[in-house]
C-alpha cells in the first residue's frame, strides 16, 4: 500500500491544477467498496485505467512504490541493452556468463537496475519536469514529477522484466533465451512503448492539466511517439541485417532424419515445408543469407547424367541464364554426376550446385545447393556441416 511520505508536509498538497474529480462519481469497485481502489491491482489500473491510477496513486506519496518502479525501470534498461548488443554481435557469449547459467546475468540485472533506476529518477525526472514547465506548469514539485514519470514507464519495464523471469524458468541460459525462436505474439512488445506514451500523457493531464494544451500534446505524445517509433524501426532493421550476416550457428545444431537420409544443420537455419512433397523423400533447409539446401530421393529408369540434365533444364527454364558451369562429382559422402554453375535469378547472381548420386538399382539421391553469391562465404560453414554429417539410411531409399 502507498505509505505516507515524511517529506510530504514540507512541499504541500499534490499539484492538481485541473478540476477535482466529482466526489459523487462512482469509482472502480475492483475488490473494494464504491469509491475505493484495490491497491494490489495498481498495475491493472495503470494499464487499463490510467486516469484513475494517476488520480489516486501518483498523488499519494509512496517511497516503496517509487523505489520499486525506479528499480524495475532500471532493470528493463539493462536487459534491453544486453539483448541489443548480443543481437548486433557486439557482446561475447561468454561475457558475464551469458552462455552458461542465469546467476551472473541476474546479478548484473539487479545491480545495473539499481544504478539505472537512480539515473532515471534523477535525470529522467529532471527532463520530465522541464517538459512540464514548457507546457505551462509553474514550479512542478520534483517528487510528484518523478512519480508520474516512473509510474508511466512501468508499462514498458514490467513486461520486459517478467519475460526475462519467465525465460529463466524455460531456458538453460540467457543466450539460449535470446536466440530462441519467438512467435508472432512477441512482436506485440513493440506496442508497449507507444502505450506508455499515452499513459504518460494521461498522467500529466490528470495530475497537472497543463494550460498549454498543444504544447502538452507535442511534448508528451507527438515527440515521444516519433522517437519510440524510430527506435523500433531502427532496432528491427538492425536485427534483420545482423541475422542476414550472422554466420551459421555451429555451436548448437539441429538434426533432421527421415526414412531415407539424415544430417545436421546450423541452429539458426530452419526446415522449410513443401506440402506437395513427401517428407520421407524430401528435405529443404534454408538460411537468412538467401541460401537453401534441398534433398530428394527417387526412383528413375534413366542414368544419373540424364537425370542431372533434366534437372538443369528445368532449373534454367525457371531461373534464366546459366553460365560458368563446371563439373562436380562429389558432395559429402555422395559420388555421382553433378555441376556447379552460376544462375541469374531476378537479376542477382546465385551459385548453384546440383549432384545426382546412385544409391541402389534405379534409385537416386539428388542434392541442390543454392546461395546468393554475395553471401556465399558467410553460408559455406553451414553447407559444410550438412555435407559432413549427411548419411543415407539403409532401410528404404526411393519413392513412387
Amino acid at each position: 500500500m502507498p505509505t505516507h511520505d515524511p517529506d510530504f508536509g514540507r512541499y504541500g498538497p499534490p499539484q492538481t491544477q485541473g478540476p477535482d474529480p466529482d466526489p459523487g462519481e462512482p469509482k472502480d469497485q475492483a475488490g473494494g467498496k464504491p469509491g475505493e481502489l484495490n491497491h494490489a491491482l495498481w498495475l491493472w489500473y495503470l494499464y487499463f485505467q490510467p486516469k484513475r491510477f494517476f488520480e489516486h496513486f501518483a498523488t499519494e506519496p509512496s517511497f516503496v512504490l517509487t523505489a520499486l518502479c525506479a528499480w524495475v525501470f532500471g532493470m528493463s534498461g539493462v536487459i534491453d541493452r544486453i539483448e541489443m548488443q548480443h543481437t548486433q554481435g557486439r557482446l561475447s557469449m561468454s561475457e558475464f556468463g551469458l552462455s552458461q547459467g542465469w546467476e551472473g546475468y541476474a546479478a548484473l540485472i539487479l545491480a545495473g537496475g539499481a544504478f539505472g533506476g537512480l539515473m532515471h529518477y534523477a535525470l529522467g525526472g529532471w527532463w520530465y519536469g522541464k517538459r512540464l514547465e514548457w507546457c505551462g506548469v509553474e514550479r512542478p514539485e520534483k517528487r510528484l514529477v518523478r512519480r508520474v514519470y516512473l509510474y508511466a514507464a512501468q508499462i514498458i519495464a514490467v513486461p520486459t522484466v517478467l519475460i526475462t523471469f519467465t525465460d529463466a524458468m524455460v531456458y538453460n541460459s540467457p543466450v539460449e533465451a535470446m536466440e530462441a525462436e519467438r512467435g508472432v505474439w512477441y512482436m506485440l512488445f513493440a506496442l508497449f512503448p507507444l502505450w506508455s506514451v499515452w499513459a504518460s500523457y494521461r498522467g500529466v493531464r490528470t495530475v497537472y492539466d497543463p494550460p498549454r494544451v498543444w504544447r502538452t500534446r507535442i511534448w508528451f505524445i507527438l515527440l515521444p511517439g516519433v522517437v519510440y517509433s524510430m527506435a523500433i524501426v531502427v532496432f528491427a532493421v538492425a536485427a534483420f541485417n545482423t541475422q542476414l550476416l550472422e554466420p551459421p550457428r555451429l555451436s548448437r545444431t539441429h538434426v533432421f532424419q527421415n526414412a531415407t537420409f539424415s544430417f545436421e544443420y546450423p541452429g539458426n537455419w530452419w526446415l522449410e515445408d513443401d506440402p506437395e512433397a513427401d517428407p520421407e523423400f524430401y528435405a529443404s533447409v534454408e538460411a537468412m543469407q538467401d541460401a537453401v539446401a534441398l534433398f530428394y530421393t527417387y526412383e528413375s529408369s534413366f542414368l544419373a547424367g540424364e537425370n542431372l540434365s533434366q534437372t538443369l533444364a528445368d532449373l534454367e527454364q525457371w531461373t534464366g541464364t546459366r553460365r560458368q558451369e563446371s563439373p562436380c562429382n562429389k558432395w559429402g559422402p555422395l559420388r555421382g554426376e553433378g555441376v556447379t554453375a552460376l544462375f541469374d535469378i531476378e537479376g542477382k547472381p546465385y551459385r548453384l550446385l546440383v549432384l545426382v548420386a546412385s544409391v541402389g538399382q534405379g534409385r537416386y539421391v539428388e542434392v541442390r545447393e543454392v546461395c546468393l553469391v554475395a553471401h556465399d562465404g558467410v553460408a559455406q560453414p553451414g553447407f559444410d556441416l550438412i555435407r559432413s554429417t549427411f548419411r543415407v539410411a539403409g532401410a528404404r531409399i526411393g519413392g513412387p
